[in-house]
């Protein structure tokens, strides 16, 4: 949350993410129907389900994030300022709040696919 929040709030945005309130929704919705949807409004939906998008670029990311670095535990980093860079090239199409909303009731429950059994990446 701190890359993205220390970004939306550089670029203005006047509410965060409630990550507490994120955290207890992924943890009850884990192996139900709405695990994994984020919570936005209409006009911000994803064209395709979080777990289908891990599915079908995780590959082709790895791929990308070891050309960078081969050290696993700087992986959440790199993709940290990616988000960062994202949210900011965007400020003008989508408020940083909304954009900040978007990545986090995205990236807490893909966080938990591994551990959930729900990951199956082919």
């Amino acid at each position: 949350m701190g890359l993205v929040g220390g970004i939306a709030q550089q670029l203005g945005a006047k509410q965060l993410p409630d990550i507490k309130e994120i955290v207890e929704y992924t943890a009850k919705t884990i192996g139900n129907s709405n695990f994994g949807e984020p919570r936005i409004d209409e006009k911000h939906k994803l064209r395709k389900n979080p777990i289908k998008l891990i599915q079908e670029y995780h590959p082709v990311l790895i791929n990308i994030i070891t050309q960078h670095t081969q050290n696993p535990l700087e992986f959440p980093i790199l993709l940290g300022l990616t988000i960062q860079q994202l949210i900011s090239d965007g400020k003008d199409v989508i408020d940083p709040s909304i954009s900040a909303k978007i990545v986090m009731e995205c990236a807490v429950p893909m966080s938990k696919l591994e551990s959930s059994g729900m990951l199956q990446i082919s």
